[in-house]
């Protein structure tokens, strides 16, 4: 194997598991903020600790693996503050409906009873108008 060889299996094995297609087992699943360069180092073929900073050559793809991995967490991050948001305006819209709904029964009830007032009203004003045409007698609940 050439020199720079190992390095461009790093490259290559990022690439995998960047793309979700992994040749190692172990590394099927791997969530993106979980990729390291141990990890790529495995993935190539070599040991976990390939990969080093100390190594001139191996920083442009250690900032590649870290610049990935702090950008899919970012992107996660995101996604999950929208989740929570959409949550909650799920939770406030639920809320806002079982008000609505409290707020149409007892609208009902009233109305109900504004009927009935209504009615007992009108009654009313008849045995008054009958009071009033000097027909007493014909009151309800009243003794004669």
């Amino acid at each position: 194997m050439a020199y720079g060889d190992g390095l461009k299996l790093c490259w290559e094995a990022f690439e995998r598991l960047k793309e979700g297609r992994p040749q190692l087992k172990e590394h099927v699943g791997l969530a993106a903020k979980d990729i390291t360069p141990a990890k790529v180092s495995k993935e190539a073929g070599k040991d976990a600790g390939y990969l080093k900073w100390k190594r001139d050559n191996h920083k442009p793809l250690i900032t590649a693996i870290e610049g990935y991995v702090k950008e899919q967490s970012a992107s996660d991050s995101c996604k999950s503050s929208d989740n929570e948001k959409v949550r909650q305006a799920t939770v406030r819209a639920s809320k806002a409906k079982d008000e609505k709904e409290l707020a149409e029964a007892r609208m009902h009830f009233v109305l109900g009873e504004n009927l009935k007032l209504a009615a007992k009203v009108r009654e009313l004003e008849k045995e008054l108008a009958k009071y009033r045409s000097g027909n007493v007698a014909s009151m309800t609940g009243y003794p004669n």
